[in-house]
């Protein structure tokens, strides 16, 4: 008996949870709120993988904050158990699959099947812990047949500078050339002889 009430006891510290379940349907688009077990207040945190009881149904979804009131004015849930307690859903993955669901009128549960990957209990169980200090990263590497570009040396520099700088190189170094009205003749060209979508040059029977 008292094992039972010591699992349903509700956290002392911000006792609810407010939670993406992963339902496709679109009129169940929203958070629900569900209660925070004591045994689970230290795993349950924002992004962390929960399971909950949706329906009658034993369902997953993804813990996106913790508060200490709930608007539902019925009786709440709990979290049946933190599958994962790793965070994978960052605060900057779910604005931006909230966004892409809402642009393309999907739900933010099937954008978050494709955003996320399917969890790998070996991966998290393997990983280093926190604080560890991670691996120098390489050294710039030879510029090997990239010498045969004009803006070969400058690719690959750009490359190890980031993201930004290497994605201007992009277009001259893959064409051998550092004139841009060539690569932008080029492009146009290419574009003509592509594939039409049904939304231009599209004529009925």
């Amino acid at each position: 008996m008292a094992k039972g009430l010591k699992d349903q006891a509700v956290s002392e510290r911000l006792p609810v949870a407010r939670v993406a379940v992963d339902i496709s349907l679109a009129h169940l688009d929203r958070p629900f709120d569900y209660l925070v077990p004591a045994r689970l207040d230290q795993a349950a945190v924002p992004g962390c993988r929960v399971r909950v009881r949706f329906a009658g149904q034993l369902v997953d979804g993804y813990l996106l904050e913790r508060t200490d009131t709930s608007e539902h004015q019925g009786k709440l849930a709990r979290l049946e158990r933190v599958t994962s307690p790793e965070p994978v859903l960052t605060p900057e993955i779910f604005d931006l699959a909230r966004a892409v669901a809402d642009r393309y009128a999907g739900t933010l549960a099937d954008v978050l099947r494709l955003a996320i990957p399917p969890r790998h209990a070996a991966a998290e169980r393997d990983a280093p812990p926190a604080g560890t200090s991670l691996a120098p990263p390489p050294g710039r590497p030879q510029p090997g047949s990239w010498d045969r570009y004009p803006a070969g040396a400058a690719f690959l520099a750009g490359l190890c500078r980031g993201p930004p700088s290497a994605g201007r190189l992009v277009g001259p170094a893959w064409l051998g050339t550092g004139r841009p009205g060539v690569a932008r003749r080029d492009r146009h060209r290419r574009g003509h002889r592509g594939v039409r979508g049904p939304w231009r040059g599209h004529r009925r029977a």
